[in-house]
């Protein structure tokens, strides 16, 4: 789950909508990519980083809370 996304998507007040829209692709499938479901290429986060959160790193703003849990439960093994 791409948690920083949203948290500035909901800071900047920009909908699924906006960011399907930058992609040219389905608000479904823009949702899928923000929890996590698709992968969103690098050439597509670089996009929406340039065009909507030019102030954001790359890094921080495409962030997977879900691979951090996944590792942190490895790591308790």
């Amino acid at each position: 789950m791409l948690l920083n996304l949203k948290t500035e998507m909901e800071r900047n007040r920009f909908t699924i909508d906006n960011l399907a829209d930058i992609l040219g692709v389905h608000r479904n499938t823009m949702a899928n990519k923000l929890s996590g479901d698709t992968a969103i290429s690098f050439d597509e986060a670089q996009l929406l980083r340039d065009r909507l959160f030019p102030y954001a790193d790359l890094q921080y703003l495409f962030k997977n809370f879900s691979e951090d849990k996944r590792l942190l439960k490895m790591k308790e093994v």
